[in-house]
């Protein structure tokens, strides 16, 4: 009866732990004992309200000066008294979408960023995660498609400029050429596909050269150049050819054939090849 005494006394005075104390101390003397158990409800009751409007008080603050890891530590505390209170769930629901948008934002500017700095691969990985936290966010759609494209582009243009000598040939040639005319066509660009237009333009436009070639004979083989045309026997024949890769055959009776690759290539001056059957049947 003392400690029961002391409780409800405690309890009045607003020392709640206290109070409990001391009706535990009752309850452990006789745990049936009826006033002792239901002051230690009341008291656990009071206790747990009280810690409840606390956390709700200071996830409300933390969530109107923007501070929402805090909130939602506050929330959990709060999520634990009382699981499904309709107050907890909504402002979870509202700190979680502050979360969500303060992550996208977050986001849209690396991969602003990243786009700026031409590091697509790393951009694209970026617009993802902005997609797995929002499969509709406007900007991640935009930047996936956008990206994609600069990663193909990037690709082929790699490509080619590693292997330049694709371009005297016709069907890299008229991709390049399909290359540079898309990549011109990008605004912005930055300096990795500037420097990647000038260099295709530059390929282009020797690869579109036209050469002097000298052709060497005996007079007694017949020259044939396959797509360029028959030329007969000659001792020297002077020719304008474009750049690029050509086959040429020489026949003469008795002897065997001979046939060459024509590698024509600007900025060496006039070229000059020597095609002679001289090897006898």
């Amino acid at each position: 009866m003392q400690f029961v005494a002391e409780g409800a006394s405690l309890e009045t005075t607003g020392d709640l732990e206290g109070a409990q104390r001391a009706f535990t101390e009752a309850a452990r003397l006789d745990s049936a004992f009826p006033p002792a158990q239901a002051g230690l409800a009341r008291v656990g009751d009071a206790i747990n309200e009280r810690n409840f409007q606390q956390a709700m008080s200071r996830a409300l603050q933390a969530f109107s000066e923007g501070r929402l890891s805090s909130a939602g530590q506050n929330l959990q505390q709060a999520r634990r008294i009382r699981p499904n209170d309709p107050a907890v769930l909504d402002l979870q629901q509202q700190v979680a979408r502050l979360q969500t948008s303060s992550q996208l934002e977050k986001l849209r500017l690396e991969a602003t960023t990243l786009e700026q700095q031409e590091r697509w691969p790393k951009a694209l990985e970026t617009c993802k995660k902005a997609l797995s936290l929002d499969p509709l966010a406007a900007f991640a759609v935009g930047c996936r498609e956008r990206v994609s494209e600069r990663i193909e582009l990037d690709r082929r243009l790699k490509a080619l400029l590693a292997n330049p000598d694709r371009l005297f040939e016709e069907a890299p040639l008229k991709e390049a050429r399909q290359l540079l005319t898309h990549a011109s066509a990008i605004t912005p660009r930055g300096p990795q596909l500037a420097g990647q237009i000038d260099r295709m333009a530059l390929l282009i436009t020797e690869a579109e050269a036209e050469v002097e070639v000298v052709l060497l004979s005996d007079e007694q083989t017949d020259v044939a150049i396959y797509h360029v045309g028959k030329f007969g026997r000659f001792l020297e024949k002077s020719l304008i050819l474009g750049t690029g890769n050509y086959t040429a055959i020489g026949t003469r009776p008795g002897f065997r054939d001979v046939r060459q690759t024509l590698k024509v290539r600007p900025g060496s001056g006039k070229m000059v090849f020597t095609l002679r059957c001289e090897e006898p049947i």
